[in-house]
Formats: C-alpha cells, structure tokens, sequence
C-alpha cells in the first residue's frame, strides 16, 4: 500500500509542476485537446481546466488525481 500511496502523491506532485511552468496546457494543445474535451472527460467544466492551467485554481481530490493520470496519458502520446 505504501508503494501505491508514493505512486499517487508523485502523480499529484508532477501534475503540480505541470501546471506551475505551462506544461500541462502545452501537452494539452500538442494533442490536439480544447480545454472542454478535457473537461468532458473529467467531468469538469471547461473553466475548471482552465482555471487550473491559469493558476488561479488547483484541481482537488478525486479530480486532481485524474487529471494528473490524464496529463501523463497525453504527455506519454505528445512524445511518441
């Protein structure tokens, strides 16, 4: 359980930075994603995915935790 427990906090740290420098709305756009497909498939709204690549919010729980899988999913893609 703790190795799982290590996998999530590294996922939601690395989602962090991703939001801090830019990355995440880069990836985001290198994939060829509107903010509203994302937030479709997150169940957000599209201003939530925005807010968050704005820095003026921070995905939280369940939703942050699906967002940070969703941005290494895409970055996987964007480098391939």
């Amino acid at each position: 359980m703790v190795l799982h427990m290590t996998n999530t906090v590294d996922e939601l740290v690395e989602m962090r930075d991703m939001l801090k420098d830019g990355r995440a709305r880069q990836i985001r756009e290198r994939c060829g994603l509107s903010a509203s497909a994302v937030a479709r498939d997150l169940k957000v709204t599209p201003g939530a995915v925005l807010m968050w690549e704005r820095g003026t919010r921070a995905p939280s729980g369940s939703n942050a935790l699906r967002y940070a899988r969703m941005l290494r999913r895409l970055a996987a893609k964007a480098r391939s």
